[in-house]
Protein backbone atom coordinates (compact mmCIF):
# COMPACT_ATOMS: atom_id res chain seq x y z
CA UNK A 1 0.00 0.00 0.00
CA UNK A 2 1.63 3.51 -0.52
CA UNK A 3 2.30 5.95 2.36
CA UNK A 4 -0.17 8.96 2.32
CA UNK A 5 1.27 12.18 0.78
CA UNK A 6 1.21 13.84 4.27
CA UNK A 7 4.38 11.19 5.38
CA UNK A 8 5.97 10.57 2.50
CA UNK A 9 7.91 13.56 0.48
CA UNK A 10 5.30 13.45 -2.29
CA UNK A 11 4.71 16.41 -4.61
CA UNK A 12 0.64 16.91 -4.25
CA UNK A 13 -1.47 16.70 -7.26
CA UNK A 14 -2.23 20.65 -6.82
CA UNK A 15 1.01 21.31 -7.43
CA UNK A 16 1.60 19.90 -10.20
CA UNK A 17 -2.08 20.65 -11.68
CA UNK A 18 -1.37 24.45 -11.08
CA UNK A 19 1.89 23.86 -13.17
CA UNK A 20 0.22 22.16 -15.78
CA UNK A 21 -2.26 24.70 -15.95
CA UNK A 22 -0.03 27.59 -16.13
CA UNK A 23 1.52 26.30 -18.78
CA UNK A 24 -1.49 25.72 -20.81
CA UNK A 25 -2.67 29.64 -19.65
CA UNK A 26 0.73 31.14 -20.86
CA UNK A 27 -0.14 28.97 -24.21
CA UNK A 28 -3.19 30.42 -24.42
CA UNK A 29 -2.05 33.88 -23.89
CA UNK A 30 1.17 33.57 -26.24
CA UNK A 31 -1.83 32.65 -29.33
CA UNK A 32 -4.10 34.89 -28.89
CA UNK A 33 -1.21 37.63 -28.35
CA UNK A 34 -0.06 36.33 -32.04
CA UNK A 35 -3.81 36.58 -32.86
CA UNK A 36 -3.63 32.48 -33.88
CA UNK A 37 -6.61 31.72 -32.36
CA UNK A 38 -8.03 30.81 -35.66
CA UNK A 39 -5.30 28.35 -36.19
CA UNK A 40 -6.77 25.08 -36.16
CA UNK A 41 -4.18 22.77 -35.64
CA UNK A 42 -2.84 24.94 -32.52
CA UNK A 43 -5.89 23.60 -30.92
CA UNK A 44 -4.47 20.49 -30.14
CA UNK A 45 -0.92 21.58 -28.29
CA UNK A 46 -3.09 22.54 -25.09
CA UNK A 47 -4.84 19.12 -24.81
CA UNK A 48 -1.07 17.25 -25.66
CA UNK A 49 0.02 19.17 -22.93
CA UNK A 50 -2.40 17.93 -20.27
CA UNK A 51 -1.84 14.76 -21.03
CA UNK A 52 1.56 14.69 -21.11
CA UNK A 53 1.61 16.79 -17.84
CA UNK A 54 -0.66 14.03 -16.56
CA UNK A 55 1.39 10.97 -17.77
CA UNK A 56 4.51 12.49 -15.83
CA UNK A 57 3.04 13.93 -12.95
CA UNK A 58 1.74 9.85 -12.47
CA UNK A 59 4.91 8.83 -12.96
CA UNK A 60 6.28 11.13 -10.81
CA UNK A 61 4.37 10.09 -7.92
CA UNK A 62 5.24 6.68 -8.39
CA UNK A 63 9.06 7.20 -7.89
CA UNK A 64 8.16 9.51 -5.01
CA UNK A 65 6.23 6.93 -3.16
CA UNK A 66 8.55 4.29 -3.13
CA UNK A 67 6.78 1.16 -3.74
CA UNK A 68 7.64 -1.46 -5.50
CA UNK A 69 4.39 -1.95 -7.04
CA UNK A 70 1.97 1.03 -6.55
CA UNK A 71 -1.68 0.31 -6.10
CA UNK A 72 -3.47 1.09 -9.72
CA UNK A 73 -5.93 3.54 -8.00
CA UNK A 74 -3.68 5.46 -5.97
CA UNK A 75 -1.93 6.36 -9.09
CA UNK A 76 -5.34 6.96 -11.09
CA UNK A 77 -6.67 8.91 -8.32
CA UNK A 78 -3.38 11.57 -7.63
CA UNK A 79 -3.27 12.35 -11.58
CA UNK A 80 -7.03 12.37 -12.12
CA UNK A 81 -7.15 15.74 -9.14
CA UNK A 82 -4.70 17.32 -11.04
CA UNK A 83 -6.52 16.87 -14.28
CA UNK A 84 -9.42 18.12 -12.23
CA UNK A 85 -7.82 21.47 -11.51
CA UNK A 86 -6.39 21.98 -14.82
CA UNK A 87 -9.95 21.56 -16.28
CA UNK A 88 -11.28 24.27 -13.36
CA UNK A 89 -8.40 27.05 -13.69
CA UNK A 90 -8.71 26.87 -17.21
CA UNK A 91 -12.05 26.93 -17.65
CA UNK A 92 -12.18 30.06 -15.67
CA UNK A 93 -9.20 31.26 -17.61
CA UNK A 94 -11.24 30.77 -20.84
CA UNK A 95 -14.75 32.24 -19.28
CA UNK A 96 -12.61 35.26 -18.30
CA UNK A 97 -10.35 36.06 -21.06
CA UNK A 98 -13.84 36.33 -23.49
CA UNK A 99 -15.79 38.10 -21.38
CA UNK A 100 -13.06 40.59 -20.75
CA UNK A 101 -12.14 40.33 -24.65
CA UNK A 102 -8.21 40.06 -23.36
CA UNK A 103 -5.99 40.12 -26.36
CA UNK A 104 -8.92 40.48 -28.69
CA UNK A 105 -10.76 37.19 -28.13
CA UNK A 106 -13.82 37.51 -27.98
CA UNK A 107 -13.70 39.65 -31.26
CA UNK A 108 -12.06 37.00 -33.15
CA UNK A 109 -14.18 34.31 -31.98
CA UNK A 110 -17.11 36.48 -33.50
CA UNK A 111 -15.32 37.13 -37.16
CA UNK A 112 -14.98 33.61 -37.22
CA UNK A 113 -18.01 32.80 -36.25
CA UNK A 114 -19.45 36.02 -38.55
CA UNK A 115 -17.42 34.27 -41.49
CA UNK A 116 -18.82 30.92 -40.79
CA UNK A 117 -21.96 32.41 -40.66
CA UNK A 118 -21.72 34.15 -44.00
CA UNK A 119 -20.50 31.13 -45.62
CA UNK A 120 -23.11 28.96 -44.72
CA UNK A 121 -26.50 28.76 -47.23
CA UNK A 122 -28.80 27.90 -44.93
CA UNK A 123 -29.05 31.26 -43.20
CA UNK A 124 -30.19 34.23 -44.27
CA UNK A 125 -27.81 37.96 -44.08
CA UNK A 126 -30.49 39.57 -42.11
CA UNK A 127 -30.35 36.92 -39.82
CA UNK A 128 -26.59 37.01 -38.52
CA UNK A 129 -26.70 39.95 -36.77
CA UNK A 130 -29.26 37.88 -34.37
CA UNK A 131 -26.94 34.70 -34.67
CA UNK A 132 -24.04 36.94 -34.00
CA UNK A 133 -26.00 38.52 -30.60
CA UNK A 134 -26.82 35.56 -29.28
CA UNK A 135 -23.15 34.06 -30.32
CA UNK A 136 -21.79 36.81 -28.22
CA UNK A 137 -24.21 36.08 -25.26
CA UNK A 138 -23.41 32.19 -24.74
CA UNK A 139 -20.13 31.87 -26.11
CA UNK A 140 -18.21 32.44 -22.63
CA UNK A 141 -19.96 29.46 -20.78
CA UNK A 142 -20.59 27.22 -23.26
CA UNK A 143 -16.40 27.43 -24.18
CA UNK A 144 -16.13 26.71 -20.25
CA UNK A 145 -18.21 23.69 -20.01
CA UNK A 146 -17.05 22.27 -23.38
CA UNK A 147 -13.53 22.70 -21.92
CA UNK A 148 -14.46 21.37 -18.42
CA UNK A 149 -15.72 17.87 -20.49
CA UNK A 150 -12.85 17.70 -22.99
CA UNK A 151 -10.16 18.60 -20.53
CA UNK A 152 -11.50 15.90 -17.81
CA UNK A 153 -11.88 13.23 -20.95
CA UNK A 154 -7.80 13.97 -22.32
CA UNK A 155 -6.89 13.95 -18.04
CA UNK A 156 -8.51 10.77 -17.31
CA UNK A 157 -7.53 8.97 -20.48
CA UNK A 158 -3.60 10.53 -19.16
CA UNK A 159 -4.43 9.08 -15.80
CA UNK A 160 -5.29 5.93 -16.74
CA UNK A 161 -2.12 5.76 -19.21
CA UNK A 162 0.23 7.08 -16.28
CA UNK A 163 -1.44 4.49 -13.98
CA UNK A 164 -1.04 1.12 -16.22
CA UNK A 165 2.57 1.97 -18.02
CA UNK A 166 4.26 3.60 -14.86
CA UNK A 167 3.20 -0.21 -13.40
CA UNK A 168 5.29 -1.40 -15.56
Amino acid sequence: MINTESTRNITPPTIKGLIIAAVIIIFSLVVAYLKQVDNQSLGLVPMTILLLGVLVSNIIFIKQSGEPSPQFGAIFKHGFKATALVAAMVSVWIAISLSLNIFGTMDMAVEAATRQLQSSTEIKPDEIPTQITAFKNSVAPFSAIQNVVIYLLIGALGSLLGAVLGRK
